[in-house]
This record gives structure tokens, sequence and C-alpha cells, in this order.
């Protein structure tokens, strides 16, 4: 279910940014500063919810590896991007 919240909502946001490219033609230089700034920060929203979707099947897809490896190795915490020793 998650995994599915995650796609509508980078669904919506790639709408909204392909809705706001077509607004440029319509705007001011600031108005255009203003967009360009909502447009950036969008796009980066997409990119992180495309970067938690990957790491979420990755998990899945190697859970029994992460047991055994912290079964072996149990000073090895696991942060965001990888393992590290404590």
């Amino acid at each position: 279910m998650h995994l599915e919240l995650l796609i509508h909502s980078r669904n919506v946001k790639e709408k909204l940014v392909a809705g706001i490219n077509k607004l440029h033609a319509y705007l001011t230089l600031e108005g255009k500063s203003k967009l360009f700034a909502l447009l950036k920060q969008l796009k980066w929203e997409v990119n992180e919810e495309i970067d938690l979707g990957i790491e979420k099947r990755f998990d899945e897809t190697n859970a029994v590896f992460y047991s055994v490896l912290e079964k072996k190795c149990p000073k090895l915490r696991r942060t965001k991007r990888d393992f590290a020793p404590i």
C-alpha cells in the first residue's frame, strides 16, 4: 500500500511539473523566478520518492542477506545508505 501511495504521489507531482512548464509564457520575470523555484522543489520531491521506492525494493529483496549479516557481524549498524561499523 505504501508503495502505491508513493507512485500516486509521484504521478500527481509529475503532472504538476508538466502543468507548471506550460505557464512560463504567461508570467513576468519575477513570476518565472518564483515558478522556477517551485518547479525545482517539485522535481526534487519526485526524485526523492523514486529513491525511496528503489531503497524499499532493495531492502525487501535483500532482507535475508541483512539478517545473516546482522547475525555474523552484530557490531554493524545500518545507516540510510550503507552499513557502517560503530
